[in-house]
């Protein structure tokens, strides 16, 4: 009888020896894929869009940040700032106006068209208020890009209001405020607001509002995001801050897919919908 029991107790501490150890202590950390968007956090850094021939990187903001902004009831969105500096204009080619009517905002617009139409499809449109431009001023809707107000960076810490360019340089970036019809705020290379004329030529630092349902799952961007790219790299755990998106297509809505059947050494995929032509494939990620 105790030889039995010795052998039984012998066999469990065997099983557990060869348990695997990665799992426990895996449990607790955070996966580098996620499903949706919601594991994307405030302060985080997300890489969408493209300027220049590279991927955006983009500050996540609390959804109370764009304090003059907003978009339709009941929409679920993420409010994403620009980290760098985009380039630079004056405020305005004339010598009088406001944001509505300047050449910052055409700026605004051309960026946005130079992203790529997937990304294009998943920036919500936003409505600025007019108050924010200048008393007085109606409110200004349908903006996908667009400069922050005076308002909205003065509750922000002077580190996040200090950008830089291409070369890594700080510089003066324009807000949307004017102080009056041949003026305009600025933040400058040390993070403060200043009043410059509107023929000033200063940076350009957008905002947008991020559509939080187009977002298909979001994966690890350690070393950042390229536009283009191929190969595949396992999947790990840890602690992840800089994100990169992968985003549904709406001209695929018709596409649905299910497992038909699943054997030890083989999966079937039923499939429908799915489009055909140059550049259309289907692939798969195990």
């Amino acid at each position: 009888m105790k030889r039995r029991l010795f052998a039984s107790l012998l066999v469990i501490v065997m099983v557990l020896c060869f348990a695997p150890a990665k799992s426990l202590a895996y449990a607790s950390t955070e996966s580098k894929m996620q499903l949706g968007a919601s594991g994307i956090k405030t302060d985080d850094e997300v890489y969408f869009g493209s300027y220049g021939g590279s991927v955006i990187p983009w500050t996540v903001l609390s959804s109370s940040a764009f304090s003059q902004t907003s978009v339709a009831s009941g929409t679920n969105v993420i409010p994403l700032f620009s980290r760098n500096l985009l380039g630079h204009v004056q405020f305005h080619g004339t010598v009088f106006g406001h944001y509505s009517d300047s050449t910052l905002r055409t700026t605004m617009d051309t960026l946005f068209l130079a992203f790529p139409a997937q990304d294009q499809s998943a920036v919500v449109d936003a409505t600025l208020s007019g108050g924010s431009m200048y008393s007085g001023q109606p409110d200004l809707a349908n903006q996908k890009l667009f400069p922050l107000s005076l308002e909205e960076t003065s509750v922000f810490d002077s580190t996040l209001n200090i950008a830089y360019d291409s070369e890594r340089v700080a510089r003066n970036w324009w807000l949307r405020t004017s102080s009056d019809d041949s003026n305009a705020y600025s933040i400058s290379d040390v993070g403060s607001s200043y009043i410059n004329t509107v023929r000033s030529d200063y940076a350009v630092r957008p905002a947008l509002y991020l559509d939080q349902s187009s977002v298909l799952f979001i994966s690890a961007a350690s070393r950042g995001k390229a536009l283009s790219g191929f190969g595949l790299s396992s999947i790990a755990t840890g602690s992840v801050a800089k994100w990169k998106l992968t985003l549904y297509d709406k001209n695929r809505a018709g596409f649905s897919i299910k497992t038909t059947k699943y054997e030890p050494s083989s999966i079937s995929i039923d499939y429908s919908g799915a489009l055909t032509g140059t550049d259309e494939y289907l692939s798969a990620v195990i």
